[in-house]
């Protein structure tokens, strides 16, 4: 009786150390695939099954946050992939090489996929699709350099972008000029908008910002044209006017100060006038003058006799 127990107790123990070394040579033989998507595309998952799993009963399972739920089945010829509301009508299984088939894909189908008794996992991830960034141009005013004359001078032929993308799960953004990434940028914070200025000084070189994550990538090349157009030449210095206006001005200038100077004088004068009219005096002149002899002559003329004559004094206004 009790070598019956015993023997019973030995065959239980050594069952499950079977079954944990089998488990435990499928976790070391187990082969662990890779596979990242962007949302909304179609990915197969082909376990590559030998022709003796084909011919037998195939389970898929889905593992999301280490627990294991049966999303499609093979029983006896039959499928069905309805089991859950999450991949419903998304969901194809292969009758003959049992390859399963995810249509129209979202971030929250990221997980492991396997068949039961398979060492083949799929570890699945999928990702949104990036943004298309956007390039502005950020220029400050043209720096000057004084190194010449102030009168000539030199304009700096630098342009300074900035371009930007809206932030996602793995996104960098870079700027390449020819293949060469010259500079890249990325951030955990998925609030934040990622941004990544420039300044060029080879115009002849290409430049584009790349924005990607490990499933999708936009690439916006430098239109350097449009946003970094180069300074124009000055115009030549035009000479003549300036021999031409500067004489004509300062003839201009010599006629007014004559005119003005005329003008002054003519009002003086007029003034004076107008103040001698106003104060002056008026002198008289003595004027002289004999009376004409009467007609016919007196009594005394008669006797040879001169007869006496009447004077007159008559004065007369003069106005100096």
């Amino acid at each position: 009786m009790n070598c019956n127990i015993s023997h019973n107790v030995k065959h239980h123990i050594w069952t499950t150390l079977l079954f944990l070394l089998s488990d435990l040579l499928c976790a070391v033989k187990s082969e662990l695939r890779t596979l990242k998507e962007t949302e909304g595309n179609t990915v197969t998952l082909n376990p590559h099954l030998t022709q003796e799993k084909r011919d037998s009963d195939i389970l898929w399972l889905f593992r999301h946050e280490s627990s294991d739920t049966v999303i499609a089945v093979r029983f006896k010829g039959q499928i069905e992939t309805d089991y859950i509301d999450r991949f419903r009508d998304r969901l194809q299984l292969d009758r003959q090489t049992g390859s399963l088939t995810i249509s129209n894909l979202t971030t929250s189908d990221s997980g492991v996929y396997h068949i039961q008794g398979s060492l083949v996992k799929f570890n699945l991830t999928i990702y949104s699709p990036v943004c298309k960034p956007v390039i502005k141009n950020i220029t400050q005013s043209p720096s000057v350099s004084q190194r010449r004359s102030v009168s000539t001078p030199v304009v700096s032929k630098r342009c300074s972008v900035l371009c930007s993308v809206e932030n996602g799960r793995e996104v960098t953004l870079s700027w390449q000029s020819e293949g060469e990434i010259l500079n890249h940028t990325s951030s955990p914070d998925l609030n934040t908008n990622l941004s990544l200025p420039l300044e060029i000084e080879e115009y002849n070189s290409t430049y584009s910002c790349v924005a990607a994550n490990p499933a999708s990538i936009e690439t916006v090349p430098l239109n350097t044209e449009e946003l970094c157009p180069k300074d124009p030449d000055p115009p030549p210095r035009n000479y003549l006017l300036p021999a031409v206006l500067i004489p004509l001005v300062l003839i201009g200038i010599v006629i007014g100060s004559v005119i003005l100077l005329i003008q002054l004088k003519n009002k003086k004068h007029k003034d004076d006038e107008n103040e001698g009219a106003e104060g002056g005096e008026v002198n008289y002149a003595e004027l002289h003058k004999r009376s004409k002899r009467a007609q016919q002559p007196s009594e005394g003329a008669l006797c040879g006799l001169e007869s006496e004559t009447e004077d007159r004094t008559v004065y007369a206004d003069v106005c100096t």
